[in-house]
């Protein structure tokens, strides 16, 4: 059964509350129509872009590039690479480390969302253990070898719709403090939660955005 957007974004104005966020203006439209629901990619998807920013990641982090290049060709991750992702594996192009290393707050939302993870609290960051629920690297762990180990499976629609509608509103206030020079709301960084926002709307199937446009997800509000 689909959620009520109405319903949902009164809850969610509750939750925001609770986390030190104002509340959104009434007009913030909803992330879905009733009539057409919403639904999550297939568990390939969100595994193969998790896979892929492990390994982008801890290149930015000193992994040599032959053996990063090695481990996406024997998992057959190269289409599930974006244009910069690519340039950063083939050596191209570094890119900006800090906004790379940034999306470790991605990863830590894909990981909650194939339920590797207990809470996707607003609050803190990522757990310091989150290296060992990914792909080990540097033992090259397979993506098969890592399932097997982890036994990642999807949450529902429902949860991810919930969480993706909270951090929704949650970017709606960092983006209306940073134009207007206020105080950012909430506890940690707000770069984890537009990176945890931009993962979980990936995640949504009727964003409809491929590996390829991971760059340009539409973090607007």
């Amino acid at each position: 059964m689909v959620l009520d957007p109405a319903q949902l974004r009164s809850e969610t104005r509750v939750r925001l509350a609770d986390l030190g966020y104002p509340d959104p203006p009434m007009h913030l439209p909803a992330l879905f129509d009733k009539e057409v629901g919403y639904s999550l990619r297939p568990i390939d998807d969100i595994v193969a872009r998790t896979a892929a920013l492990n390994v982008v990641v801890t290149v930015s982090l000193g992994m040599p590039l032959d053996l990063a290049g090695e481990w996406i060709s024997e998992n057959g991750l190269r289409t599930a690479l974006s244009h910069s992702e690519v340039a950063a594996i083939d050596g191209q192009e570094a890119g900006n480390v800090a906004e790379i290393q940034a999306q470790v707050e991605a990863i830590w939302a894909f990981v909650w969302v194939l339920s590797l993870g207990d809470q996707l609290d607003p609050a803190t960051l990522c757990p310091d253990d989150l290296v060992r629920r990914v792909p080990d690297l540097r033992t090259g762990e397979s993506i098969e070898e890592w399932s097997e180990r982890t036994g990642p499976r999807q949450r529902s629609a429902d949860e991810v719709m919930r969480e993706l509608d909270l951090y929704y509103g949650m970017t709606w206030g960092l983006a209306d403090a940073n134009l207007r020079r206020l105080p950012t709301p909430g506890g940690i960084d707000q770069y984890a939660i537009w990176q945890r926002r931009r993962a979980l709307e990936f995640a949504i199937a009727e964003r409809d955005w491929t590996h390829d446009e991971w760059d340009i997800i539409d973090l607007s509000t």
